[in-house]
């Protein structure tokens, strides 16, 4: 489930940033629904383009989790 967590505002008054938490399964499926047929490729370099520049950030969230938190 994706969610508006905070969003900050610029100078400006516009949004400057959103933080939204969610899972990778669910984010992949969101960039998955918005690429055409044939473009499963573009969805790899998606997510690693928003790794690569910063605008994704694994958080270690264990919650309800059956697997051992080491």
């Amino acid at each position: 489930m994706m969610r508006p967590d905070s969003v900050r505002e610029g100078k400006s008054g516009h949004p400057k940033t959103a933080t939204v938490v969610t899972t990778l399964y669910d984010l992949i499926e969101a960039i998955s629904e918005e690429m055409k047929s044939g473009e499963d490729s573009l969805v790899v370099q998606t997510v690693l383009h928003l790794i690569d520049t910063g605008k994704l950030k694994f958080i270690n969230i264990r919650r309800n989790s059956r697997l051992p938190v080491k």
